[in-house]
């Protein structure tokens, strides 16, 4: 339970700040409301990950050893290396979002970009990292990298729109229309679209699993789960 909880959480965070690129990378205006709740949404969301993990360790003191014994051939060490980049460059992001109007405009900018790129070299590492365990049939997929930026967006603009309504509902406010707008015109028809995406992307896991007779695939399919 605690890895699928992991992947879930830390989708949600990575999808949040692609989310936040839309703005802070390609300046589409309309989404600069959602920056500075958006880029706190992420760091949020990237702790439970790191405490799952914690959990799931035999001897979680001992996790110093992924940074001080660093394995450069190890997808699993740069996944601790590249989290630890990506969450310290959202901290970074906040500063400057907080502080963009004293700062040059390229500064905000280039964090932007670098949080981008840091985002998506997270995803890329994961999924291959998971693609890689052949022992999990539906894990075993050159496309799931792609499953996962496509999971971690819909999820982060979900919880864009939860995290935005909660904050309001707990200051007894309404939400602005400006961000009712949004929801509604950008982040509802994004979310609709990549569950149909995550779906297809699905389906060509199962198609797949079925001819070539992968026992998981099998038993999602025909077995005690396939009513769920």
């Amino acid at each position: 339970m605690l890895v699928p909880s992991y992947v879930f959480f830390a989708l949600a965070s990575t999808g949040s700040s692609l989310v936040n690129s839309v703005f802070t990378v390609y300046g589409v205006k309309r989404f600069k409301p959602l920056i500075k709740r958006g880029v706190l949404l992420s760091m949020l969301l990237i702790v439970p990950p790191w405490t799952f993990i914690l959990l799931e360790l035999g001897k979680p003191f001992q996790m110093y050893n992924l940074y001080v014994f660093f394995q450069f051939d190890s997808r699993m060490s740069w996944m601790g290396g590249l989290y630890m980049i990506f969450f310290f460059s959202l901290l970074v992001e906040l500063v400057i979002v907080i502080k963009e109007e004293s700062l040059p405009t390229w500064v905000p900018k280039a964090i932007g970009i670098f949080v981008l790129l840091a985002t998506l070299a997270v995803h890329t590492n994961l999924g291959a990292l998971f693609g890689a365990i052949h022992a999990k049939s539906l894990w075993s997929t050159h496309l799931l990298p792609v499953h996962f930026i496509v999971s971690a967006v819909m999820s982060g603009a979900a919880f864009h729109i939860l995290f935005t309504s909660v904050t309001y509902i707990v200051k007894r406010g309404s939400v602005p229309d400006q961000l009712r707008s949004l929801f509604s015109r950008s982040l509802v028809p994004l979310i609709v679209v990549l569950q149909v995406v995550n779906f297809i992307l699905l389906a060509e896991k199962i198609v797949v699993g079925m001819a070539g007779g992968h026992s998981g695939v099998e038993i999602l399919v025909a077995g005690r789960y396939s009513v769920l």
